[in-house]
């Protein structure tokens, strides 16, 4: 009986964790497809912002409220990029530089992109 108690026991914990890290890939999974979406809206916001200029130069208008709206809705995007972002590195047990923002694997010693000490 003990044999078989402990079966079910080590069996019960390898469901629990199989059932952890599924969890954790849906989840770093739809964080991706999330940062991939805020990032396409920033690409367009961008391109719009581009073209916006270009016509109000061709026209000879002020673009500066324009301008300054399409700025304003890509830094927030950008912010919350940068939230999805640390969300992910925090799944992968990531690590982010100080100098420059880069995630590093959490055993590296120093950052991957600039050298500096973690």
């Amino acid at each position: 009986m003990g044999l078989l108690e402990d079966a079910v026991i080590t069996a019960k914990g390898a469901v629990d964790f199989a059932g952890k890290k599924t969890g954790e890939i849906v989840e770093l999974s739809r964080l991706k497809i999330s940062a991939a979406e805020i990032e396409g809206k920033i690409k367009n916001l961008y391109e719009s912002l581009g073209r916006s200029v270009y016509n109000a130069a061709k026209s000879e208008t002020d673009a500066t409220t324009l301008v300054k709206e399409k700025t304003t809705q890509i830094d927030t995007l950008l912010v919350d990029l940068s939230a999805v972002q640390d969300k992910i590195g925090e799944l992968r047990e990531e690590k982010k530089c100080a100098s420059c923002g880069t995630a590093n694997p959490q055993d590296a010693n120093y950052c991957k992109k600039c050298g500096t000490q973690l």
